[in-house]
């Protein structure tokens, strides 16, 4: 006794069931003030107003550090 196995066709690559399928693009809704980098509208961020303008940081260690380096002056603890 031998067991056949027909192929089975892939529905999601069928055309005609894909044919009015929406493709998502992401949107660009600003820029990360950490790495200069897009933000798209899927990504977690840190968001603020500095000056009643809105900042976006990726929500990333990275880009956290970049821009507290970038905004602030590094001195030793305790000094004036």
């Amino acid at each position: 006794m031998s067991i056949i196995f027909e192929p089975v066709e892939n529905p999601m690559l069928r055309d005609r069931f894909w044919r009015n399928f929406e493709r998502y693009e992401p949107k660009i809704v600003g820029e990360c003030a950490g790495c200069k980098e897009e933000v798209y509208d899927y990504e977690e961020v840190y968001e603020f107003l500095e000056f009643d303008e809105p900042v976006i940081i990726h929500q990333d260690a990275t880009c956290c550090r970049k821009f507290v380096a970038e905004h602030s002056m590094c001195k030793l603890a305790g000094e004036s």
